[in-house]
């Protein structure tokens, strides 16, 4: 059984127990003088499997350690773990100054890892850089806590769980070790941490957000200049259409007005079909529209099969 520890999948500070083998690799660019010993091991609260690393120097004691099958147990608890996979370094708390973020991410990894006067040390240090930060040096913590209480930054009831919790404000972060901690105690240290840096960082930050995007619906409900055209608008030339004529049904004067002036209107009297025995006449040219030249014949001249009857409909397509 090892040292109980926080499960980084269920954040339940239980036992945990191996299970599988130990394998230990030796460092080939260290001329196989550290050793990595890994094992699985499972959580008492969840089940889940967690991977616990350990590296072992050369000339140390844990390297003498002898690995024996049936009582890797012992062996592990001879070397100890120095990581355990997932880690599990506590809440997420967002706007934290990056001094401040690294401290109270390793106060979470000291407690998890059972290491509570660590942990409790580590928790202090985070609540003076939290008070240092906005410019409160002056005083013991206790002091500092009451100054941000004073200036709105945390709640009162924090602080009076500040002034309740004994050991925040004890001598042990100055040499004085002598006195026992326990789990509880650690645990109630670092939750006070974690409260206080979300008063002071995250929520000033939660609130903004929520004035910013009101203040951003109520512009956009207030201003309707992008919503409506005004009445007096009236598009470009380069947007106005020409009138899309039928000549199946307009009159000729109407179709005549509606064409292009590249194309000249056919003639008025067509030319009359030639007397029986004289000669076709010529067949005129015409130009259409893009510089295209096209012959026109008499419809008498043409064979019956491409004559058009009066009741066919024509349609024209312009050049």
């Amino acid at each position: 059984m090892m040292a109980s520890r926080v499960c980084g999948y269920c954040g339940v500070h239980a036992h945990f127990a191996l299970k599988g083998e130990t394998t230990i690799t030796l460092d080939n660019d260290s001329h196989r003088t550290i050793a990595y010993v890994q094992a699985t091991f499972s959580c008492a609260a969840c089940g889940f499997l967690s991977l616990a690393l350990t590296e072992v120097y050369a000339g140390t004691a844990e390297w003498d350690y002898e690995r024996t099958a049936g009582h890797e147990a012992q062996y592990w608890e001879q070397i100890g773990i120095d990581k355990c996979l997932p880690e599990n370094d506590g809440p997420s708390i967002s706007n934290l100054p990056l001094a401040v973020e690294s401290a109270s991410a390793e106060a979470f990894r000291c407690f998890k890892s059972g290491q509570f006067r660590a942990a409790i040390i580590m928790a202090r240090g985070t609540i003076e850089a939290c008070a240092k930060a906005n410019n409160i040096t002056a005083g013991t913590l206790l002091d500092k806590i009451s100054e941000m209480h004073g200036r709105h930054m945390i709640l009162a009831s924090t602080k009076s769980a500040a002034e309740a919790i004994r050991i925040i404000d004890s001598d042990m972060a100055h040499g004085d070790l002598t006195a026992s901690v326990t789990w509880s105690e650690a645990r109630d240290c670092v939750q006070l941490m974690e409260l206080i840096l979300r008063e002071v960082f995250e929520l000033p930050q939660l609130a903004a957000q929520l004035r910013s995007r009101t203040a951003r619906r109520s512009g956009a409900v207030g201003d309707t200049s992008r919503d409506k055209t005004p009445r007096d608008w009236t598009p470009p030339a380069a947007m106005k259409r020409t009138p899309v004529v039928d000549i199946t049904t307009s009159s000729a004067a109407s179709r005549r007005a509606a064409r292009p002036s590249d194309i000249p209107a056919p003639p008025q009297n067509p030319p009359a079909a030639a007397a029986p025995g004289q000669a076709e006449p010529p067949v005129s040219p015409r130009r259409l529209g893009g510089g295209r030249r096209a012959a026109i014949a008499p419809v008498d001249a043409l064979p019956d099969s491409r004559r058009i009857s009066p009741n066919d409909k024509v349609l024209f397509a312009r050049g």
